[in-house]
């Protein structure tokens, strides 16, 4: 007897249990406007009848997501439907019948939607029965919250998005596109690396007009790992863009992020660029160094520069793009030398040109043409190399180079430039000089017995000494023939480009010392690349300086 009644009351708790979660077929509604409100991540159970061929429940996503139905029936063939709040049907399983022999269905599915109200329902094909079924929920941790139908379907209301960051987002049924915006300050580089758990889908970047100008089109992902992996880099000039993940087949989660870097252009370029005819050319100066990049939406560059006498004028450059045109133009825009379809060195991603053109004198034009592929590109014409003593693999080469175009210094003969001679302080400042462009000095008077008006340097110690970039050896003595030390020449560098303060500068040197004339400036010169030490700790402040060192610091100051 006792045992018979402690089943009774093992049989009354479990359907206690139950009425705690069960909606039966009397309780449920029967329209969406009746529909009975459910939480997510429990288990409710419901009933079809003959007279209750629907139920309707309605629950709410406070987050976009993805809800996973998991519903066993006992009814012979049932539709099953989740609407959004407007009524529009979002998800359908019809026509679903029971496996004959169990006489059960069990369904299992992943449904990814926007936050927003929703209606799940019940509803009868054939037969009648129960039914259990719990909706769970796992929140997409979008990076910007999108309710019914998306938010960021188009340009007009695309997502603001930084480059360097990394951004969440999610395809869904009732969200099928994803557009965000960024803005390059310059030409560049943008790295996309995005991972996207999607069977398969659209990935394109859009100018400011809308013109597609990247796309990775029918992307499928990897069948076993369900993953889809991207990260490859676009050329792209300055301007604003918006990127999209859009729905091919299926939906899912996604995560990206766009990384930048400059591409150091000498001339900035906008929106399908701004030089690629000879009436928009930039002017160029020979002998000096430039920077340019080949875009998706910038296949040509050209540069225009003049030529005061006839000569030979050498050609280097050296480009990252897999293969591309190189042309000079003459004033009436017609070719006079090139090199066409040059193709990178497979092993380097690098092709390196250079080449000595015989020109009269005249305006020509120097265009980089796209012929397939983008990259960076660096290039200068200029005078071609007389000199014996100095080799295209030296240091010094394109220093020296670019000295003789600019007039900074000349050769100490028509062959030779004799690099490792010594440079004295008459020369040096006349170096500074002739770079800074000749400048007059504001007064005439010289207080140096050893500088006359008839000096090749003359114009230059007055100049220097009146903007504080040198004083003389004494009151009335320069010494000009003495020559130049390493810590002299970095000191007169960092004084013509104003002294600058340092900030978080290490000395790595023993033999610089804070109260050296010269440690500010050597901390400044190694800071800009200028120069390093001898060895990682000395910098050899005492030594001497060559002609090579000196025009090698002042091109690395200057073009560098």
């Amino acid at each position: 007897m006792k045992k018979a009644f402690k089943n009774i009351w093992i049989v009354f708790a479990v359907l206690v249990v139950l009425s705690a979660t069960a909606v039966f077929a009397s309780a449920a509604g029967n329209s969406m406007q009746e529909a009975t409100p459910i939480s997510l991540n429990t288990d409710y159970s419901g009933m079809i009848t003959e007279t209750n061929a629907v139920d309707f429940y309605s629950f709410t996503l406070p987050e976009s997501g993805r809800i996973n139905v998991r519903l066993t029936a006992h009814i012979y063939g049932s539709h099953y439907f989740i609407y959004d709040a407007d009524g529009n049907e979002v998800w359908k399983k019809t026509h679903q019948y029971w496996n004959s022999v169990t006489e059960e269905y069990n369904l299992d599915e992943n449904v990814d939607l926007t936050s927003g109200t929703y209606f799940f329902a019940v509803k009868q094909y054939s037969g009648t029965g129960n039914y259990n079924f719990k909706l769970s929920f796992t929140d997409a941790k979008e990076s910007f919250a999108e309710t019914l139908w998306g938010t960021n379907n188009s340009i007009s209301d695309a997502s603001a998005i930084s480059t360097g960051k990394t951004y969440n987002g999610q395809i869904a049924l009732n969200d099928s596109k994803d557009i965000y915006k960024f803005t390059l300050s310059k030409s560049g580089s943008v790295n996309v690396r995005l991972t996207a758990y999607i069977y398969a889908a659209h990935y394109i970047i859009y100018d400011a007009n809308g013109s597609e100008v990247w796309k990775k089109t029918h992307q499928y992902w990897n069948d076993t790992t369900k993953e889809y992996d991207l990260n490859e880099n676009v050329e792209l000039t300055s301007g604003e863009y918006y990127f999209s993940v859009g729905q091919y087949n299926g939906t899912g989660n996604y995560n990206f992020k766009l990384s930048f870097t400059d591409a150091k252009e000498s001339f900035k370029e906008t929106l399908w660029g701004t030089n690629n005819s000879i009436a928009d050319a930039s002017p160029i100066s020979l002998g000096m160094t430039y920077n340019g990049q080949i875009a998706i939406n910038d296949a040509k560059d050209i540069y225009k520069f003049t030529l005061p006498e006839p000569g030979t004028l050498n050609v280097r450059l050296t480009a990252y793009i897999y293969a591309a045109h190189y042309i000079i133009y003459d004033a009436n825009g017609s070719e006079i030398w090139k090199k066409t379809h040059q193709y990178w060195n497979d092993t380097t991603k690098e092709y390196d040109l250079d080449e000595n053109v015989d020109l009269s004198a005249g305006t020509y034009y120097f265009s980089v043409g796209q012929y397939n592929g983008t990259g960076n590109y660096s290039f200068s014409i200029g005078r071609g190399n007389p000199f014996e003593d100095v080799s295209k693999d030296a240091y010094f080469y394109d220093p020296v180079l670019w000295a003789v175009e600019n007039d900074v210094t000349s050769g100490t003969s028509k062959t030779t430039f004799a690099p490792d001679n010594p440079c004295t302080r008459g020369q040096v400042v006349t170096f500074l000089w002739r770079s800074a462009g000749q400048p007059k000095p504001k007064s005439a008077k010289n207080p140096f017995t050893d500088v006359s008006s008839g000096d090749y340097f003359y114009r230059a110690v007055l100049w220097a000494v009146e903007n504080g970039i040198t004083a003389g050896t004494s009151k009335t003595k320069f010494s000009p023939d003495s020559t130049c030390t390493r810590g002299q020449i970095v000191t007169f560098l960092y004084r013509a480009n104003g002294s600058p303060k340092l900030s978080g500068s290490k000395n790595p040197f023993k033999d610089v010392k804070t109260s050296d004339y010269f440690y500010s400036a050597v901390l400044w010169a190694v800071g800009k690349d200028i120069t390093k030490g001898t060895s990682a700790s000395a910098f050899s402040p005492d030594s001497t300086c060559t002609r090579a060192q000196v025009v090698t610091f002042l091109y690395r100051d200057i073009v560098n």
